[in-house]
């Protein structure tokens, strides 16, 4: 089961020797030096919990893993949000503010893109499922079968059957088809991180007002790859393939 941040922060090991070392050194040297270290364990936690780092990485350790076609881009994409906030906090404070529009866009952009991934575990399930069938090579088979029955009865035992062939045809065209869409715009959105990084270490000694108008160019590219994950998402609502293929 996974731990809270909270529990975890409690557990950190360099926590639980401030408290050891709070309580012993109450006991043995002067009362208090306990309530003291106590404060400074507290502040210790809860610096930890407010981490962005530290918060990131509790949601990164709790994640179920992904399709393997999206697994690996995926976490390319996670390690650039991770160097990300550690640059933030690496640079000074005039510096992280001209940055700060950044952050919430890009955790919101890469949270966005797991839940989407997660939505296509499905399709990618399907076409597992499928992958050592060929359903385009039975329904022609089937079709040359028919065409050769001139007993109308006989041939509408076929119709259903042939039916069912269509319709598998049709699903899998449609799970490949946003798989694939998924898979291109994960590396679209995985060279956006890189490119963001880039910048952002590019612009580290800059003017305060050059780093904000990189950083407004950064966050509509980052908009942008959140309006086509959207749109592919809602795509994944649309049950009939057929439809979908109309409304495209």
């Amino acid at each position: 089961m996974p731990q809270s941040s909270w529990q975890t922060a409690l557990r950190n090991p360099i926590n639980i020797l401030t408290i050891i070392i709070s309580i012993t050194a109450g006991l043995i040297s002067a009362w208090w030096l306990f309530p003291l270290g106590i404060l400074f364990w507290f502040i210790m936690v809860l610096s930890m919990v407010n981490d962005p780092a530290f918060q990131i990485q509790q949601v990164i350790d709790r994640r179920s893993r992904l399709p393997n076609r999206f697994e690996g881009s995926y976490g390319q994409i996670e390690e650039s949000q991770v160097k990300l906030i550690h640059f933030l906090a690496s640079v000074h404070f005039q510096t992280r503010k001209g940055f700060q529009p950044l952050q919430n866009p890009v955790n919101n952009l890469v949270a966005t893109t797991y839940q989407v991934c997660q939505q296509m575990a499905p399709l990618d399930d399907y076409v597992r499922a499928n992958a050592a069938s060929n359903p385009e090579n039975e329904l022609e088979n089937l079709g040359r079968l028919m065409a050769i029955i001139e007993d109308p009865t006989a041939r509408k035992g076929y119709d259903h059957a042939r039916q069912s062939l269509i319709d598998k045809v049709n699903q899998l065209k449609f799970a490949k088809d946003r798989l694939a869409r998924m898979e291109t715009l994960l590396k679209d959105i995985q060279n956006d991180m890189e490119q963001i990084l880039y910048e952002t270490g590019r612009l580290r000694d800059s003017k305060p007002q050059d780093i904000r108008q990189q950083t407004i160019s950064l966050v509509d590219v980052i908009h942008q790859r959140m309006d086509e994950l959207i749109a592919l998402k809602k795509l994944l609502i649309k049950k009939n393939p057929d439809e979908t293929r109309a409304s495209e």
